[in-house]
């Protein structure tokens, strides 16, 4: 299961529409990009299809608080996303020393 679709099966999101998938896909992006730069990880962690099940799930849900309209949903899921990011750079797993 590509990134993409495990995010949107975390987020119940059923949608086929081209569009949402593209936004999907940025947000994911995004994700990525903000977990490397505020979690000191490597952007190599993130090549290919097998990535990290708690990487995953931050990303799903920073895609989650980005997405949803409803605010309890949302702030719920930033405060996931926050407690993921916190153990992702406690983590020597992710150095890019390593």
């Amino acid at each position: 299961m590509n990134i993409l679709e495990y995010v949107k099966a975390s987020l119940r999101i059923k949608t086929v529409d081209v569009t949402i998938d593209t936004y999907l896909s940025e947000l994911i992006d995004s994700a990525k990009s903000d977990l490397c730069r505020t979690s000191d990880i490597s952007s190599e962690v993130f090549i290919g299809e097998d990535i990290n099940p708690l990487l995953k799930q931050a990303i799903a849900m920073y895609v989650g608080f980005n997405w949803t309209s409803d605010m309890n949903k949302a702030s719920k899921y930033k405060e996931l996303y926050d407690d993921l990011k916190a153990k992702i750079s406690m983590s020597s797993y992710f150095s890019e020393d390593d």
